[in-house]
């Protein structure tokens, strides 16, 4: 559309007519907000988020590059979480406020869980096994109680060093065990950066399975050495 120009006192005014492409970006997208950032989140680094939206040039650019290496996979949630987000008309994807405040929500709560050794249960990765035999059934080991939080369990036979478990900084960890009622003589030793955090002698003639005391750690890789013989369960909680 042509633009108006008026003559005021001598001056000359440009006043531009905004056009329909320009009304249409005024508009709120007809696309989930919602739907958007789960999307962005969860498989934007396969450009789904973009293909929702209707961007299908970007959105197969951010395929072949794996969420822009993960640059662009970023700023994507950050622009959907902050409402800037448009879809391909140029129109604006807006959620209601309540939307936007449980996604904010979930966002940090992701955040602080990826950030720290909580809520995730990682697998003991073993590095030699001394002798073969049937393990204890990880089932024997006593349930974590209320306020704890079982952050590595396994099981095996002989001895063996296991590691890939991370704890948080200052957190309490507590050994759990079962060993068979025959068999088992062994020694285990829960180590962190710091130094041996648990030390407990595991026979068949003494309790079968228990828990040690709480001890406080300084966080970071925990060690699990196993040295003697016989089967045995072990978990670590965290609270």
């Amino acid at each position: 559309m042509e633009a108006a120009r008026l003559d005021l006192a001598g001056f000359r005014v440009q006043t531009r007519t905004m056009t329909a492409r320009d009304d249409l970006r005024e508009l709120p997208s007809p696309k989930s907000f919602i739907v958007t950032w789960i999307l962005s989140v969860f498989l934007g680094g396969l450009g789904i988020d973009r293909m929702y939206l209707g961007k299908w040039g970007t959105a197969i650019l951010k395929l072949v590059t794996v969420g822009g290496f993960g640059f662009w996979y970023l700023l994507d949630v950050i622009f959907t979480l902050i409402g800037i987000s448009r879809d391909a008309e140029g129109r604006r994807v807006r959620g209601s406020s309540t939307a936007h405040v449980v996604a904010w929500i979930v966002a940090i709560l992701v955040l602080a869980g990826g950030g720290t050794g909580a809520g995730v249960t990682q697998p003991w990765q073993s590095r030699q096994s001394a002798d073969a035999g049937p393990p204890v059934d990880a089932s024997a080991l006593p349930a974590p109680e209320a306020g704890w939080e079982r952050i590595s369990s396994g099981s095996g036979h002989g001895a063996v060093t296991m590691s890939g478990t991370v704890a948080d900084p200052g957190a309490e960890l507590r050994l759990s065990w079962a060993v068979p009622d025959s068999g088992a003589s062994l020694t285990v030793r829960v180590s962190d950066d710091s130094g041996i955090l648990i030390e407990r002698r595991l026979d068949s003639t003494a309790i079968t399975a228990g828990e040690s005391e709480p001890v406080e750690t300084a966080g970071g890789d925990i060690v699990v050495d196993v040295s003697g013989a016989g089967a045995w369960a072990l978990a670590l909680d965290q609270r």
